[in-house]
């Protein structure tokens, strides 16, 4: 270890200027996340700062929030966003900064290192676990919207994913339901989680689970139709009703199914989760489940907020959801009123 460490001391080391090295150890300047990364270690080795992170942690104040989302298409990334920026307007001296569609995992820790924000709330699912302690290493507090992770500096605010679901596939049951489909979105956490709980539901009623019934879409209204029409003839048994794990892919399926020459209700139920904006305008009323997208946002950012003071531990909250009952479903089971239900 160098006895006498000094800012020169770094830059010669590290091959770089002095102002370079100022850079890199207050988090300012445009240089690269790989450089700044070099000269911090070597700040580090040689003790030039006892711990770098914490020295970061207490200067730097940029006044900046971000958002890191993967993509931005459909009304839940419209609602978090408008929700998020009402909620962190309110906190006097901070705006929010925006990040969309980096593709790849470097370019997102540039990005975020490189803009120069006191805390991220992040929906990207392209982030592995090295990249966010990266990030943590450097002092960014972090609130996820699309994982379970909580550690120091780290928390997440959670959809109840299983509890929507199984609300859905109780009153699907209730009614009569036995073959029941389901479409998956993205195979990522939120989808997987929705999922595991259509599985876990009917493992518990004794139902069988048809795998000629399980459809993927990717979250799109578009494909969802495409997807159910090219499923259709393979289908070992016709489903009386098919649990989507959003509203675009329920919307889809119903589309397909009118094609086909089916009735929603009558012949088939269709169920969605998000509760989204698109509905409103639909052909029939859609039995859904209600997304608490502002709650999540108020809740991720008092959450980041508290991040951000030092020493605080992250945690994991889970947002309880809200079963909407409409059109898109019938009772199949004559003995059930709908009082029971």
């Amino acid at each position: 270890m160098v006895k006498t460490a000094t800012v020169q001391t770094i830059a010669e080391l590290a091959g770089v200027s002095i102002a370079t090295v100022s850079y890199a150890l207050n988090n300012t300047g445009n240089i690269s996340f790989k450089t700044r990364e070099r000269i911090i270690k070597i700040a580090q080795d040689v003790g030039y700062v006892t711990n770098v992170n914490e020295h970061l942690m207490k200067t730097r104040h940029y006044g900046n929030i971000g958002v890191v989302f993967n993509i931005f298409k459909g009304s839940y990334y419209y609602s978090m966003l408008e929700a998020l920026t009402a909620s962190i307007s309110c906190r006097h001296k901070y705006g929010l900064h925006v990040i969309i569609g980096q593709k790849t995992e470097r370019r997102i820790i540039d990005s975020i290192l490189d803009t120069k924000l006191d805390a991220v709330i992040i929906l990207n699912e392209k982030l592995e676990d090295s990249a966010i302690y990266k990030l943590k290493n450097r002092g960014i507090p972090m609130v996820f919207l699309d994982r379970e992770i909580e550690d120091e500096m780290i928390s997440s605010v959670l959809t109840d994913n299983v509890m929507g679901i199984t609300d859905v596939m109780e009153y699907l049951i209730a009614c009569g339901h036995k073959r029941i489909a389901f479409m998956r979105g993205d195979m990522k956490y939120n989808d997987g989680m929705r999922y595991k709980a259509y599985v876990n539901a009917m493992k518990r009623h004794s139902l069988m689970i048809e795998p000629s019934l399980i459809m993927q879409a990717n979250f799109d209204e578009i494909y969802a139709r495409s997807v159910f029409l090219n499923s259709y003839s393979s289908m070992n048994t016709f489903p009386d009703a098919v649990c989507c794990a959003n509203d675009a892919m329920a919307r889809g399926v119903i589309k397909a199914l009118n094609t086909l020459g089916f009735n929603v209700p009558f012949d088939i139920s269709v169920t969605g989760f998000d509760d989204s904006l698109e509905n409103n305008s639909f052909s029939i009323p859609l039995t859904t489940v209600k997304n608490p997208i502002s709650r999540i946002a108020n809740i991720a950012v008092s959450e980041v907020f508290r991040l951000m003071q030092n020493d605080s531990v992250g945690k994991k909250i889970l947002v309880d959801t809200e079963f909407v009952k409409r059109e898109s479903c019938a009772i199949r089971n004559t003995r059930i009123t709908e009082e029971a239900l």
